[in-house]
Formats: C-alpha cells, structure tokens, sequence
C-alpha cells in the first residue's frame, strides 16, 4: 500500500489507458480493504484521504464508508477531524443510515465551545444530514448559536444559521426553536451573519405560521432592515465589494426577505426608500452581474410588496436598460 496520497494520483496520472487506470484503483481499493480490517488502523486519515480521491474519479467505495463514520469519533488531531468530516460530507448520501451514527459525534463538536471544531461538522452537517440527525441536533444547535453570541465567535455563528436553515426546510416544525436566534442574528454587525440570519428567516416564513405572525408584528424588524439596505446602498468597503456593489448577496437576501414580509402583510415603513436608494446605487458605475442581480431584485421586491406604481416602473426601466 502506498505511504501517502500523492504516490496515488501519480500512479493514476501515468496511467495511459481506462484499463490500467482501473487495474491501479482496484489494486490500492484492494489494499485499502486489507489495511482497515487491522485491529489498530494507523494513519486512518491517509486511507479516508485515498477514499476521496477514487470516489472524485467515479469509482464506488461505500465499502469504506462505516470506517469514515469511525474516523469521526476516533479523530484525535485537527487534521484528522477535517479529513473525516470531508469524507463524510462527500462520500455518504443524506438518505445513507450510516449517518446517524455520526450524531454523537458532531454533538461533541458542538458542544466542545472550540468554533474550529465547531465549524468542521457544521460544514459536514450543511453538507450531508438527514432530518432525524438535524432534529435531534436542534436543541445543541441553539444552545451552540446562544454561546458564539456571548463569545462573538461570528465564524461558528454564521455556519450553524446556515444548517438552522437547512434544519426548519427539512423539519418544519422546529422552526419556532430558532425564532429568536433568527431575530438576533438579523441585528447583527457582521454581515456573514445577518446574511445567514436572513436565509434562516426566509425558511422560517415558509415553515410555521406562528413564526410568520411573530415577524409580521414586530415592528423594529422591517424598518431594521431597511436601514441595513440603505447602509450597503452608501457603503464603500473593498471587503464586501464585489463588482462596483456592496455585498450584493446580503443586498439580495435582505431585498427577499423584506419583500416577503411586507407582502404578508408588515408594516412597510421606509422599505420604499431603501428600495430606490440601492437602484440608484446599482445604475452607477460600468455594468456587472451584481449590479444586474441587485437591480433585478430590487424590482422583484418593489412588485412583490406592491410599493407605489412609479418605483416599479422605475425598477423595471432600469432591468431593461441593464439587459439591452
């Protein structure tokens, strides 16, 4: 068996013909059988590693898949722990029963309060989970989320929102869990977080009625937002810049998210105002696909939240113009 991955690929790299190139994979997938039916596996990160790479070239290993699970609750180094959890969030299917097994073990991370640790199996969980492993790991999701609040640890904060959301679209009725978690990320300075507080409020409008008529009624929620849009409609920041507009993901989420909410039926405030503003924005400068998406958005939203007549036509004029 090769020592390490490198010797692999170039064994497969000099492979001239499909026939040899399979010889060569059946060979080490052979090797890598014998080498986990040790009792003591050394160096289990390499195998997961060489895993990867023939399933990347198209060949099944899902006679591997039970040791990557193991890999997971056995990872003893930061290297290790990555390796796995990319292993199973590449190998293993969402509807594969191997993962629950794998519950227990991104519980610990969780709960470890380390956010790098924390941040590897949320990449796993927004990867591959099943609704039963994200129901049952709801309660420590919230729990973790409250936590890198009081920690400001915003680079775990912002991966658990995201599989909070992929959580409430594959089990509707924990949606009323993350309502407040939503509401505070929405609040929130960093703009990595309030873009996944944003996607986690859109699935929540979809998901549960009372967390629709919870949102409906606050009213700092919308005029929050607004003020949010008309912050990045001024805003110049090369951190955020992408293509002339500032951060036109966040502009886009929150221009959904505001449409939505008007639409059933919150109070509007100063949305018509943000609206026009990132218009404005949007028609300055050279033409680029962001400036495009926000414009394109931002009349979406104008129609959807029946603003006044003059602002859609105004939004429609300058999509038309973009796309001339």
């Amino acid at each position: 068996m090769s020592s390490r991955v490198r010797d692999l690929i170039r064994k497969v790299r000099s492979a001239k013909t499909g026939q040899q190139e399979r010889e060569i994979i059946a060979e080490e997938s052979a090797k890598i059988r014998t080498h986990l039916k040790q009792s003591k596996v050394s160096n289990a990160h390499r195998t997961v590693s060489k895993m990867i790479f023939i399933s990347m070239l198209g060949y099944s290993v899902k006679w591997g898949h039970v040791h990557v699970v193991s890999l997971c609750h056995n990872a003893k180094t930061h290297k290790e722990r990555r390796i796995s959890y990319l292993g199973l969030s590449l190998l293993l299917p969402e509807d594969s029963q191997l993962l629950m097994m794998a519950t227990n073990s991104a519980k610990l991370e969780l709960e470890s309060g380390d956010q790098y640790k924390q941040a590897v199996a949320l990449a796993a969980l927004g990867a591959t989970s099943s609704e039963e492993m994200l129901r049952q790991l709801t309660p420590v999701l919230v729990d973790m989320i409250d936590a890198s609040v009081s920690k400001k640890q915003t680079y775990a904060r912002k991966k658990a929102l995201f599989v909070a959301a992929k959580a409430v679209r594959y089990c509707p009725d924990v949606a009323g869990s993350f309502l407040d978690t939503a509401l505070t990320a929405l609040g929130d300075k960093s703009h990595a977080v309030v873009l996944a507080g944003a996607q986690l409020a859109l699935e929540m409008l979809d998901a549960d009625e009372a967390c629709v008529d919870r949102m409906v009624k606050d009213r700092d929620l919308v005029p929050g937002l607004c003020r949010v849009l008309l912050g990045l409609a001024q805003q110049r920041s090369s951190g955020h810049d992408v293509g002339g507009v500032c951060d036109p993901f966040l502009q886009v989420s929150l221009l959904r998210l505001v449409s939505r909410l008007v639409k059933l039926g919150a109070e509007p405030g100063n949305a018509e105002e943000a609206v026009t503003s990132l218009l404005r924005a949007s028609v300055k400068g050279e033409l680029s696909a962001a400036r495009v998406a926000v414009q394109f958005e931002a009349a979406h939203a104008a129609v959807r939240a029946s603003l006044s007549q003059q602002l859609c036509e105004s939004a429609s004029e300058a999509l038309v113009d973009a796309l001339q």
